[in-house]
């Protein structure tokens, strides 16, 4: 969900009888910051017209929480919800850029429209991925190293916990299971250092 804002300036010849935007107006405001966030994202008239269709407004729901007075700078801010079918959900937001207080809040939808039959059609998947892209992919975690050498570790599996014991025949050392809890066991290619890791803490075998 990507957020566009725009600012203006409320002309004299904007307010009502009450000295306030005429309510009508914001109509006017909302549609011009669609029409930036779409030519922001290379989505131009001229585009459109390529795709073969345009955007109709179906629906608008609007709040009219407080009023703006010729000489406020506002901000809209829009950004596009939902694409389904032919059907494209689109929120917005004015404030007022002097202390930010939301002025309006709307919601419109609007149908994509083939130029030709003048009927909804599927939104054209060129459109899609401007405007609802897929979220990016996670970073690939990074490798266990080993805490002697910086080897990265290979994993060996759940294996019971186990430390060094007595000293063999052969003068290397046993390994004795001290514990039935199977843990996650790495062991470095490198130094044949074997580690395990238990609540994100790492310790050495």
């Amino acid at each position: 969900m990507q957020r566009f804002t725009t600012t203006l300036r409320v002309r004299h010849y904007e307010m009502d009888a009450l000295g306030h935007v005429n309510n009508a107006v914001y109509l006017h405001y909302l549609e011009q910051a669609a029409i930036e966030h779409s030519e922001q994202l290379g989505m131009t008239m001229q585009r459109y017209e390529e795709l073969g269709g345009v955007f109709i407004l179906r629906k608008m729901e609007i709040d009219y929480r407080l009023p703006a007075v010729a000489g406020e700078t506002l901000e809209i801010t829009t950004w596009v919800k939902e694409m389904r079918g032919p059907r494209s959900i689109r929120c917005y937001e004015i404030r007022r850029q002097v202390d930010n207080r939301l002025v309006v809040s709307a919601e419109a939808m609007w149908a994509w429209v083939d130029r030709k039959a003048m009927r909804p059609r599927a939104i054209p998947q060129a459109l899609l991925d401007v405007f609802m892209p897929p979220p990016p992919l996670p970073e690939a975690p990074k490798p266990l190293l080993c805490s002697r050498c910086s080897t990265p570790l290979e994993a060996l599996g759940l294996q019971p916990l186990r430390q060094n014991g007595r000293p063999n025949l052969f003068g290397g050392q046993q390994s004795v299971v001290v514990s039935p809890e199977l843990v996650e066991t790495y062991q470095c290619p490198s130094c044949g250092l074997q580690e395990i890791f238990r609540d994100s803490e790492q310790s050495d075998d």
